[in-house]
């Protein structure tokens, strides 16, 4: 009795000692299902060449599919997803970008008077130039007008124009073109200015309304 339970014994050992190794190879024998150029479907144990850059299905020894391999990007589909990369990258920059000049905007301004103050007191710094530069010029085109003068008499008495007068009145009219180029310039500086100022005003009356849950004007 005891002789016929240890031989059961060892041939249950045995058995299950042989089953995990039938498991491993049934697992370890790998077979590849793809499709030829013409649509017909192949199941193989290894790709042949011409099959290489195609999509193919891994199955294990049983049957059941353990993997997928896409099939190799045309050259157009890998410039189009390189063009989707680019623009999701432009996007991310953008918005950690608008992240960052929010935090500053929320950092240097309490309020919109804030906001609104620190425009006007800009607008009048130029506009204190503007005037000085505009007083400067109206003296300048007075001189203008006096050398103008001054010619015209000279050349009417026949006379030549005398060549410091000559002299005289291209140095005004190259100092009043400057000095109207300055102003020129300082006037498109308030224009920019203003723009800036109000998009920004925009942005804290939204980024004010987001903590609030109020809405914005124009939203």
């Amino acid at each position: 009795m005891t002789r016929r339970i240890s031989i059961s014994a060892y041939i249950l050992i045995l058995s299950l000692a042989a089953a995990p190794l039938s498991n491993a190879n049934a697992d370890s024998k790998k077979l590849y299902k793809w499709i030829d150029s013409s649509g017909e479907v192949h199941y193989t144990d290894t790709v042949p060449p011409q099959a290489a850059p195609k999509g193919r299905t891994i199955l294990n020894g049983e049957g059941i599919t353990v993997d997928r391999v896409d099939a190799a990007k045309t050259p157009e589909e890998l410039a189009e997803q390189a063009r989707i990369a680019k623009l999701r990258a432009a996007r991310q920059r953008k918005a950690a970008q608008q992240a960052t000049r929010d935090r500053l905007l929320l950092n240097t301004y309490a309020s919109e008077h804030d906001i609104i103050n620190a425009r006007n007191s800009q607008l009048s710094a130029i506009q204190n130039l503007i005037s000085i530069s505009t007083d400067t010029l109206g003296k300048l085109n007075r001189r203008l007008t006096h050398q103008l003068k001054s010619a015209a008499d000279a050349e009417r008495a026949g006379r030549a124009v005398p060549p410091y007068l000559v002299q005289r009145m291209s140095d005004l009219r190259g100092q009043i073109g400057r000095i109207e180029r300055y102003i020129s310039g300082k006037r498109a500086e308030q224009t920019a200015i203003r723009a800036s100022y109000e998009k920004d005003l925009h942005r804290f009356r939204q980024l004010s309304a987001s903590k609030t849950g109020t809405p914005s004007d124009g939203q």
